[in-house]
């Protein structure tokens, strides 16, 4: 049996209880969310082992081909990683477009821009997203969800955090 990290999933399970009211989904929710985390482990844990196997096999016969098919290996790891990041690139870029369609002279409501700084996966369009509120200028209104401002440690997080001090008029 699988153990499941339990520093990994509380963030998730913290947003999730915001979300659900009725317990019985929370509880399905929490279960498959458990599924999905143990079998992504099991399924890694099988293909690196898989791989060290295949390795000392080709090793014991030729050592050459071990290599190419260590080499291989890196290289679609690489890739597939690449790939990955592109993905998330794209999603962002189809989520700063949908946010640069948005009307420009009505209020934003804090928890929308919290929902969008969340949505970003790349810190490169978290900043692009808080250069583009800086730009034009918009008014605020509500409160951020679960009362604090957005966070994720990196330049978008303190231009946001500049962003609200002007907002509520704290700047000089």
């Amino acid at each position: 049996m699988a153990i499941i990290d339990l520093a990994l999933i509380a963030p998730i399970i913290k947003k999730e209880l915001f979300k659900f009211k009725d317990y019985v989904e929370l509880k399905e929710s929490l279960r498959s969310l458990k599924m999905k985390q143990i079998s992504k482990k099991q399924f890694t844990f099988f293909f690196a082992i898989c791989i060290v196997a295949l390795f000392f096999v080709f090793a014991y016969k030729s050592p050459v081909i071990s290599t190419f098919i260590m080499i291989g290996f890196t290289l679609s790891f690489t890739l597939i990683g690449y790939i990955g990041y592109c993905i998330e690139l794209i999603k962002d870029y189809k989520t700063y477009n949908e946010i640069k369609k948005k009307k420009k002279n009505e209020p934003w409501n804090r928890e929308a821009i919290g929902e969008y700084f969340y949505r970003f996966k790349t810190e490169n369009f978290r900043l692009k997203f808080m250069k583009y509120l800086e730009e034009q200028n918009i008014k605020v209104k509500g409160y951020w969800e679960e009362g604090k401002i957005p966070f994720k440690n990196d330049k978008a997080s303190t231009l946001l955090a500049k962003l609200e001090e002007k907002w509520l008029g704290l700047d000089r």
